[in-house]
């Protein structure tokens, strides 16, 4: 009885390999869109690369063909043809700048024309272009949804700054809500970042004037505040409180001095100086 079993289990063993091998051929068969797609994911570069670019001219949908496009662009990269790879990804950008792409079949997930571009050009040798496309796409990203360009923006932030490449603005950030915009005031580094997104991230609410030059932030049950354009007085819980910097009214949006925003709810700004960013955590982390 043991040898009979034995047998079977050779046998079904045989017919799951044979299996898989027909999976992988009708794959490897099928439109240079899969084929291509398969090819990347079993990091085949130069064959995903001539599958892709044959599966581009057959697409007639024009947010498809960039998304294919994106991650072609980002295969040349990764293949050593970086002037190649950093012109396809330039003509989606062109498209559309805040497109996104997801493709788990491939291996690809949350990929970003502008962050892509940007590793491109650092992987090319160009660190002033590639911080360029990254600053470029956290001015406007209000969320960091996509792990792939945190984690590797943050990585290569630290490291350009490590060795004293990096000389881009200093970036504001909370541990689960991302970037934050932040504009420094003046030489000494003092920050101011929209009044509503700080209050998103800490989380506050935020009740604006129609006007939209006096905010009030305050926290359910707790502290409120009230903030000016163009004034250094704070009104904390009904009393006057003197700022080093005024808010700003910066495109009908108030921008608040982060420091002492975030103190006055209870948490603290930590720098870390390779990667010039500002932290804002609770007090008791």
């Amino acid at each position: 009885m043991r040898r009979r079993r034995t047998v079977v289990g050779i046998a079904i063993g045989s017919l799951v390999l044979l299996a898989c091998a027909e999976v992988s051929m009708v794959l490897a068969q099928g439109s240079p869109l899969d084929t291509g797609l398969l090819a990347a994911r079993e990091r085949r570069y130069a064959d995903a690369i001539e599958n892709l670019q044959l599966a581009i001219e057959q697409i007639d949908d024009m947010t498809e063909r960039a998304r294919i496009q994106l991650v072609l662009g980002v295969l040349l990269n990764w293949n050593g043809q970086h002037d190649a790879g950093i012109a396809m990804l330039k003509r989606v950008v062109d498209y559309d700048p805040r497109l996104f792409c997801s493709l788990p079949e491939a291996g690809f997930h949350y990929l970003a024309p502008q962050p892509e571009l940007g590793y491109a050009y650092r992987t090319a040798g160009d660190s002033n272009a590639a911080i360029k496309w990254w600053e470029e796409y956290l001015s406007w990203r209000r969320s960091t949804s996509a792990p792939r360009v945190y984690t590797n923006t943050l990585t290569a932030r630290r490291e350009l700054g490590a060795r004293g490449e990096l000389v881009a603005p200093p970036m504001v950030a909370h541990p689960n809500h991302g970037f934050i915009p932040s504009r420094p005031v003046d030489d000494a580094q003092r920050l101011l970042v929209p009044a509503a997104r700080l209050a998103e991230a800490l989380p506050l609410e935020c009740e604006a004037s129609e006007d939209h030059e006096t905010v009030t932030l305050a926290r359910e049950g707790g502290a409120a505040m009230t903030l000016s354009a163009g004034s250094r007085t704070a009104v904390v819980d009904g009393a006057e409180t003197e700022m080093e910097v005024a808010p700003q009214l910066i495109e009908e949006e108030l921008w608040v001095p982060l420091r002492f925003v975030v103190e006055e709810f209870g948490y603290r700004i930590e720098w870390e100086a390779p990667a010039r960013i500002a932290w804002v955590r609770w007090k008791a982390e």
